[in-house]
């Protein structure tokens, strides 16, 4: 009976895996039916087959001029705009009544916001414990978020030139032209960045600061900080990274870096101008600011302003640090060109160990993090990383006693909830002892009088 049951087990299995061989067998079929339609379609149309569309359209002849290659489909991108180190010290902003309008330490103002955003050495040192209260500053975040986060366009950049030098004529009038060089994008130039400024124009207000700062000081109202003097360093100058990203918007595909940049025009006076048919002063709303590139660009996907853009991260937010051992293991002079490929998981165990998360492409997680670059196969990838508990980071507005006015807060609404949570039941707690007290007292009270007095007692 056991050697029937044996065999019966054995001949169902053999049974079953025939039939899932078959079924295979029969998927494969039409899979390859098809494959074979379709590429008989694409060879009768004159597309060559279907699945080599890149490599024909790389390496071999098309006589007929057909094309079926997806066209280069390249997002607009993202631009970054660091912050400069104007001296906005006390003394330093006493010399111009305008300028004094930012002398204040009061962290839950725009106008602090606006001195720590225009002087980053007076926000990363002399204000760091008030900036990092202040709910208009993200102190991790190193770029001018308040202006790129309301451009409305970027122009300017310049093409590529081959100077080129044509010798005299012959006798028969014949020359040769020849290559000598190129400028490379040395030769300073102008950008145009169009702003949507947003209520209250914080973004008016900084240019109008910025570009007084700088007149200031070219008429010696103002100075810089002295080692500034001593390096000639020119402080206010800021630059822009511009990275150009794959449909999917996670995939860097082409970046510059423009240096030396620093406003030279802005709306000014001409906002007052008006017609009886305008109700709102437009100029004020949108308008465009023309930035002066001193120091030229970098050459169109330099690796270096990868590693550049990653080093600024870094500096503000350390916890990143931790990441470069994965991002470029080998330190160096030639680091920037020494990019090994990052898989998913190392990148998510190395910002796990840095107490980070990496942020999943969803709304919610929106204006949380620091941008930073990673290299993988498919080319350099834009992340955003956080901090643990981030995410739950909200602003609330609480009364000053004394004026009677809001102003916005920072809090942790998780660690908020926790503490509610554990106030609840330590009053939980109380009021169960309360009680419990309460009633033994009754209790008490009733049990003498019962042994005083017969009848019973009704509680009201």
């Amino acid at each position: 009976m056991a050697d029937e049951l044996t065999l019966f087990t054995t001949l169902q299995s053999q049974l079953n895996q025939l039939e899932t061989s078959r079924g295979t067998q029969v998927e494969d079929a039409v899979k390859s039916l098809y494959s074979a339609g379709v590429n008989a379609s694409f060879l009768g149309s004159g597309w060559g087959e279907y699945d080599h569309q890149i490599i024909n359209n790389f390496c071999r002849f098309n006589r007929y001029g057909t094309r079926y290659v997806m066209d280069n489909y390249v997002r607009t991108g993202y631009t970054f705009m660091t912050r400069p180190e104007l001296n906005l010290t006390d003394a330093n902003l006493g010399q111009n009544r305008i300028m004094s309008l930012l002398k204040t330490d009061d962290f839950r103002t725009t106008q602090f916001a606006l001195r720590a955003y225009l002087d980053t050495r007076y926000a990363r040192l002399a204000a760091l414990d008030k900036v990092m209260q202040c709910p208009f500053l993200d102190w991790r975040n190193p770029f001018f978020t308040l202006i790129t986060n309301n451009l409305t366009d970027f122009s300017g950049g310049p093409t590529y030139q081959i100077e080129v030098h044509t010798e005299e004529g012959g006798f028969y009038g014949e020359s040769q032209s020849f290559a000598i060089g190129s400028d490379s994008y040395r030769k300073p130039f102008d950008l145009q960045i169009g702003i949507l400024d947003p209520i209250g124009g914080p973004i008016t207000a900084a240019i109008k600061f910025w570009t007084l700062y700088m007149a200031l000081l070219t008429s010696g109202e103002m100075i810089m900080y002295p080692d500034q003097i001593d390096e000639q360093y020119l402080n206010y100058t800021v630059s822009f990274y511009r990275f150009l990203l794959d449909p999917s918007m996670q995939y860097i595909q082409r970046w510059v870096k423009y240096t030396g940049c620093f406003p030279i025009s802005r709306p000014g006076a001409s906002v007052f101008d008006y017609n009886t048919k305008d109700v709102f002063a437009d100029g004020c709303r949108k308008f465009s600011i023309g930035f002066r590139c001193g120091s030229g660009m970098t050459d169109e996907d330099d690796p270096i302003v990868i590693q550049e853009f990653n080093t600024l991260a870094e500096r503000y937010f350390p916890p990143l640090k931790k990441l470069r051992k994965v991002v470029s293991p080998n330190e160096g002079l030639d680091s920037a060109m020494d990019i090994t490929p990052v898989s998913e998981r190392q990148l998510d165990q190395a910002s796990y160990d840095a107490g980070l998360i990496r942020n999943q492409i969803l709304p919610e997680f929106n204006y949380t993090g620091v941008p930073y670059i990673t290299p993988t196969l498919r080319g350099p990838r834009l992340d955003i990383f956080r901090e643990r508990g981030e995410y739950s980071n909200k602003v609330i507005y609480q009364q000053d006693e004394t004026t009677k006015s809001y102003y916005p807060v920072l809090v942790d609404v998780e660690n908020a909830a926790a503490n509610l949570s554990q106030l609840q039941q330590q009053s939980k707690e109380q009021s169960d002892q309360l009680l419990t007290s309460y009633y033994q007292q009754v209790n008490q009270i009733a049990t003498t009088s019962d042994s005083t007095q017969s009848g019973s007692i009704t509680f009201v």
